[in-house]
């Protein structure tokens, strides 16, 4: 049984995917969910240059990840939110190294078995080859 539960999320309809996929493999006396929302970073511009912008997006990400933390304590869970910066796939690896996480929950996509190299440098499946703990690809 799956106890540190990580599901990266973006704040849009596949992170609620995600996020009730664990649900379906957790019990909720036994595992905790954390949701995390990576803010993209852009390269070569300095956090100061677009703070405002940076605060906005945390806003949002602030209010829809409490409305699903909520809907996870809810249900019994313990469960928890964070919102990191920086590159999304660095950042959700070493927050699961970080905090020994045992399974990351994400949402995906299926490949198309006719061009199975199209697509297959996604975010989901990059993370599925090189995470050290197991990874759940949620459709």
């Amino acid at each position: 049984m799956y106890r540190n539960i990580l599901v990266p999320v973006d704040l849009s309809k596949k992170g609620a995917v995600a996020v009730a996929a664990a649900t379906d493999v957790a019990d909720p006396k036994e595992a905790s969910i954390t949701l995390l929302h990576v803010i993209e970073t852009l390269q070569d511009v300095e956090y100061d240059e677009l703070e405002a912008f940076y605060q906005r997006i945390k806003e949002k990400a602030e209010k829809t990840l409490g409305d699903w933390t909520d809907e996870l304590a809810g249900r019994g869970f313990e469960a928890g939110a964070e919102i990191v910066f920086g590159r999304r796939g660095a950042e959700i690896l070493r927050y699961a190294d970080e905090r020994n996480v045992d399974l990351i929950v994400m949402a995906s996509h299926a490949l198309d078995r006719g061009n199975p190299t199209e697509r297959f440098g996604t975010l989901s499946h990059q993370l599925a080859a090189f995470s050290r703990c197991s990874v759940l690809l949620a459709r």
